[in-house]
């Protein structure tokens, strides 16, 4: 995902002594830490979230982004959570001159990818003191240990390497702790509803993806019916202080809105980001990201770009309204239609909408 970077200009009057800032040697570790471990607040979604983006962001590299990624649920018998992509694979050197280092990134010139900031790499160390990685890269296999070592900066050590003939890619594999195997699953459940190309899930048992049945639907948006969610299916858990929130939808992964960021807003289009089963597809690098990649962040540019989708959609259900009375043939077919359409519809949106359903003029 392209960066947006600040650029500033210092005009100066005088010739003022100057010292600028920086990091000192012996502070790195504690930098390096904060990057990999202490930015997330959900440590098992990060691990999921980032190798998964990572896949898929490998999958559209190589022109193959219909073609789902493969995970492995972890499962009391088999605690280990993978990820593997069928993409390039990684050479040897690669590994140790551009995977271990940090914010160092090759997917800061193009919207086709998610990643940009080059620490989502090194999320397994978020959960664990060591992951291992496993690399097909035109015959050859290397496998990996990445390790918190005595340093506080970590190390990857090539553990093994051999010809194979499985086909390029990377994969990402995580010792997870018994407690935790329910909360992966969960998670990895929760996040993969968002994936326009569903992973290629091993391990997934009698769980399932939460099916939805979509109630109205437009380009860039979908009303899901809120009866939809099977008993078997994992709902999605918001820690945002409310339940009723609109989804934003970019890279594959949901962020639930917060309204009341939404500076100067039509009361109306408020009502709209309040919505439970909405969700609002933006394109990758229209929205700012918090570097945790666990929420948006609400700048002016994020603001503005929610600010223009919201009235797209306003303007698109009121269309839809518009075409659903018009081809009633008398006054009570059109309330006939009005009354089948409106009870449908969130409250939120009856709202919204109360003014927009009109027939010859009436």
């Amino acid at each position: 995902m392209i960066a947006t970077n600040k650029t500033h200009t210092l005009v100066r009057s005088h010739d003022f002594e100057e010292s600028e800032f920086g990091i000192d040697q012996e502070d790195i570790s504690f930098v390096i830490d904060l990057l990999r471990n202490q930015i997330y607040s959900n440590k098992p979604l990060a691990v999921i979230r980032e190798y998964s983006t990572n896949a898929v962001d490998a999958h559209v590299e190589l022109g193959k982004g219909e073609e789902p990624i493969q995970v492995t649920l972890p499962t009391k018998f088999e605690p280990t959570f993978k990820v593997r992509d069928l993409g390039t694979g990684l050479t040897d050197e690669e590994i140790r001159n551009l995977y271990t280092r940090y914010c160092k990134s090759t997917k800061r010139n193009s919207n086709a990818f998610t990643g940009q900031l080059g620490i989502g790499c090194k999320a397994g160390f978020a959960y664990g003191d060591n992951f291992g990685i496993v690399s097909y890269n035109n015959g050859t296999k290397n496998t990996y240990n990445a390790q918190i070592d005595e340093t506080a900066k970590g190390k990857v050590i090539l553990m093994d390497s051999s010809p194979t003939t499985k086909p390029n890619g990377m994969e990402i594999v995580i010792s997870v702790a018994d407690t935790d195997v329910d909360t992966f699953r969960k998670e990895s459940l929760n996040l993969f509803r968002y994936f326009k190309v569903k992973p290629h899930i091993y391990n997934l048992g009698e769980d399932k993806l939460e099916e939805k049945v979509v109630s109205l639907k437009g380009d860039f948006w979908t009303l899901y019916d809120d009866g939809s969610t099977n008993n078997n299916s994992y709902r999605p858990r918001y820690d945002y202080g409310r339940s009723n929130q609109t989804i934003a939808i970019m890279g594959n992964i949901g962020y639930p809105i917060q309204s009341k960021s939404i500076q100067h807003m039509d009361n109306n289009l408020q009502d709209l980001l309040s919505v439970d089963n909405l969700e609002i597809e933006f394109d990758i690098g229209e929205l700012n990201i918090a570097p945790s990649r666990e929420g948006l962040e609400y700048t002016k540019r994020t603001q503005e770009a929610i600010k223009k989708k919201i009235k797209l959609l306003k303007d698109d259900l009121e269309g839809i309204a518009q075409e659903k009375l018009g081809g009633a043939s008398d006054l009570y077919e059109a309330k006939c239609n009005y009354a089948s359409i409106i009870n449908s519809l969130p409250y939120t949106i009856q709202h919204v909408l109360e003014n927009s359903f009109k027939w010859n003029g009436i």
